[in-house]
């Protein structure tokens, strides 16, 4: 419950600071994305890495063969939750701009970075 708790703080302050840092930068841009579509980005990016980290905490501190299927699960789920929002976004909007998918592949791998980076301080202090 600990790592749940410490990650979700990490998440929140991670977000936090790419909200400033969009907000400063995007101003210096030519064609920038809405500030909305930045922070309900960042929003949901935040949550399902939350989602995820729990599902793979869980999976962890279960016995070999079925805490691996949970893992495995949480990766796979966060892809496909991932994969929802891009959807969804594009349902909503009907229109994926070249800004947005940058925004977007930013986000997404400053996250699984920081996601991976704490996956790998667990398994090594477990």
């Amino acid at each position: 419950m600990i790592e749940i708790l410490r990650y979700t703080w990490k998440i929140l302050a991670l977000s936090s600071l790419l909200t400033l840092a969009g907000i400063l930068i995007l101003p210096h841009v030519e064609n920038p994305p809405p500030a909305g579509q930045l922070l309900v980005t960042i929003a949901a990016m935040a949550l399902i890495s939350i989602a995820s980290w729990i599902i793979l905490v869980l999976g962890i501190h279960k016995k070999n063969r079925e805490g691996t299927f949970i893992v495995m699960a949480g990766l796979g789920g966060k892809f496909l939750l991932y994969l929802v929002y891009i959807l969804i976004f594009w349902l909503v909007t009907k229109n994926l701009t070249k800004a947005f998918i940058i925004v977007f592949f930013t986000l997404y791998f400053t996250f699984t970075f920081f996601l991976a980076a704490n996956l790998i301080k667990l398994l090594k202090n477990k």
